[in-house]
């Protein structure tokens, strides 16, 4: 019996003998596969490569037919220019001699005379033509490009040329790169006029060469005299070897990989049955799991979705989910559901259900298309979690968050009231004791400073009490909402009432004033606290910054205006953003800070249907304050 050691080298050793046989295999299959796919699509470009050539040569025999039986030089000079498919237009003497050449060359046309002209009667098409009767065309035999002497074999033309009735002949010459353009085949492909391959060195690939044959007949024109047309189309070899090269290389490797990531699967399971079971059995029970047809008929449900909703599977199979449909959710709501399904795409949402004894269960959802094949959907499945218990505690809890700020705002209004008594008292006691102070004492700079910080202080406990008083307000104590005042003014008495901070810290105030005289709804004092508690607040954040700056822009739009205020200060972070707005909610120390400056700012600011939001900025805090005109 093997030992363990040994059975694993025997399925090493099997591993790789699979590997090579796969290699093999599919190096055999795939030089194959290469060979009939070559085979074809050369048999397609024959066709295309047939049809051009010959659309070609009958545009040519129609131009070559409009010039008639005698010599227009000037009809032939206007047709040269005009014609971009000849290299050359010529008319030779009986004798062969040149006696009118017109040459293109790199898009330019330019007519050749005098000594320039030569003497054409031994070339063979000359020979062939001056055979010809009057008005007889001659086709000659596809031949390579031929300039100043060199033979350039990547470049097929031919010519045609009339006999005229007073025995010259007329020899129009196509252009090889016309004709290039026209076939416009890639460069994997090559023409020859001979049955040879141009790259012949270290390849493993056979000859691929297709002659193509020129059926005459399509042109249907009976006045031509034309020569057997010999020519062969060919892929290069080299490109077509390295491209077999890369899918042989890239079929052993993932073939290689596939079979060793099987193996290493296979250990994996085999180790590991009590996990797997268990894995299987969470995937499948810990989650309600449905299976539809494509219309979304259930045709199976697991345990745990007959649990939560109450149904059994007999109540189940063959029904829609309307059977739990809570009617909570709007049709939008579903239309989007279906229209992301249907497409092939994943959907994932929350959805409210109801359960057979008419109680309402959440599940986080998320639902797949079930694909054949060709891709169409033959039907759905579902995976939900129950996070019922979640979304009734987040329920309660925002319940509670109600039912506290009821409290707290109920607890202002008393507390505004009681203090209102005692201050007005102190107030009344300063200014009294101020009076009698000064009239038996002459003014001292020291007692006046004093009594001022005194009613300082009582001006800063009475704007907090009004701030409390404005957050438990009841409906009899609101302000006129049709109030406005000068925003330009707010601003400025804002920035002038905490100059001296300003001043202290060393804070950049950037402020655009230019044309800003606008009235916002509003009443002057309530919108001056606002701008004082954000002013204050930026203040705060810049203490200890070298660089302070707050800037303050202001964008008007038709009905309404912008106010953005920004600082360069530590900023606000993200986890406590969404509650800095709650009454008595702060990020200072008890005696920095009483917590109810932003909520003030937001009560005043939406009473006259206005607001102001937080906006999450890469350097410092920045806010936006909304007034309507």
């Amino acid at each position: 019996m093997l030992s363990s050691r040994e059975f694993a080298r025997l399925e090493q050793k099997i591993m790789y003998a699979v590997i090579l046989i796969v290699i093999l295999s599919s190096s055999v299959f795939s030089y194959v596969y290469l060979n009939k796919s070559l085979e074809n699509r050369l048999i397609n470009a024959n066709r295309v490569v047939e049809l051009t050539f010959l659309s070609i040569l009958e545009n040519c025999l129609e131009d070559i037919n409009d010039f008639g039986q005698e010599v227009d030089f000037e009809k032939l000079r206007k047709f040269a220019l005009k014609r971009e498919r000849y290299s050359q237009v010529r008319v030779l003497n009986a004798k062969g001699l040149e006696v009118f050449r017109m040459n293109r060359k790199s898009g330019s046309v330019e007519e050749v005379l005098g000594e320039s002209l030569q003497n054409k009667s031994h070339r063979y098409y000359i020979q062939a033509a001056q055979d010809l009767d009057v008005g007889e065309v001659y086709i000659s035999p596809l031949d390579y490009n031929v300039e100043k002497g060199v033979t350039y074999k990547d470049q097929i033309t031919f010519r045609i040329a009339k006999k005229l009735l007073d025995g010259s002949i007329l020899v129009l010459n196509i252009d090889s790169l016309y004709i290039l353009n026209r076939v416009s085949l890639t460069e994997r492909y090559f023409f020859s006029l001979e049955k040879k391959v141009r790259h012949i060195e270290n390849r493993l690939l056979p000859d691929y060469l297709s002659k193509i044959t020129f059926d005459f007949n399509k042109i249907g024109n009976e006045k031509f005299v034309v020569e057997p047309w010999s020519l062969f189309i060919g892929f290069n070899p080299k490109q077509e070897y390295k491209e077999f090269l890369f899918v042989l290389v890239l079929i052993s490797f993932f073939s290689a990989l596939v079979i060793f990531l099987l193996n290493l699967l296979s250990k994996r399971i085999l180790s590991n049955r009590r996990f797997y079971a268990a894995l299987e059995n969470l995937a499948l029970e810990s989650a309600a799991f449905t299976l539809t047809d494509e219309k979304g008929t259930i045709k199976a449900v697991n345990h745990k979705f007959q649990d939560i909703s109450g149904y059994s599977k007999k109540e189940t199979l063959g029904k829609t989910f309307n059977l739990i449909n809570s009617g909570i959710h709007e049709k939008e709501f579903w239309e989007n559901m279906w229209d992301t399904i249907a497409s092939g795409q994943i959907w994932t949402g929350t959805i409210q259900n109801k359960a057979k004894d008419g109680h309402s269960f959440w599940l986080e959802t998320i639902i797949a298309p079930i694909k054949k094949n060709d891709d169409e959907i033959e039907g759905f499945f579902s995976f939900g979690i129950d996070i019922t218990k979640s979304v009734k505690l987040e329920e309660k809890l925002g319940a509670l968050r109600v039912q506290n700020v009821a409290s707290i705002n109920k607890m202002s209004s008393h507390l505004a009231h009681e203090y209102g008594t005692p201050l007005g008292i102190i107030q009344s006691s300063k200014e009294i004791l101020e009076e009698l102070v000064f009239s038996k004492l002459p003014k001292d700079q020291k007692l006046t400073k004093h009594f001022n910080n005194i009613q300082y202080g009582l001006d800063q406990i009475n704007s907090i009490n009004n701030m409390i008083r404005f957050l438990g307000r009841k409906s009899i104590d609101l302000p006129d909402i049709s109030n406005q005042c000068s925003l330009l003014r707010v601003i400025e008495d804002s920035t002038f009432l905490l100059a001296k901070d300003i001043e202290h810290y060393g804070i950049d105030l950037k402020f655009v004033k230019d044309q800003l005289d606008i009235k916002v709804k509003g009443h002057y004092t309530l919108l001056v606290q606002v701008f004082v508690n954000l002013l204050n607040n930026s203040i705060f954040a810049l203490k200890k910054n070298q660089n302070k700056k707050i800037v303050i822009e202001i964008n008007e739009f038709k009905d309404h205006i912008e106010l953005f205020i920004s600082d360069n200060g530590e900023g606000i972070p993200e986890e406590i953003s969404e509650n800095i707005f709650d009454s008595f909610f702060t990020s200072k120390k008890l005696n920095e800070g009483s917590g109810l400056g932003l909520s003030f700012c937001r009560e005043v600011l939406e009473f006259y249907g206005g607001s102001i939001d937080y906006v999450p900025s890469l350097e410092g805090a920045k806010f936006k304050v909304t007034y309507l005109k």
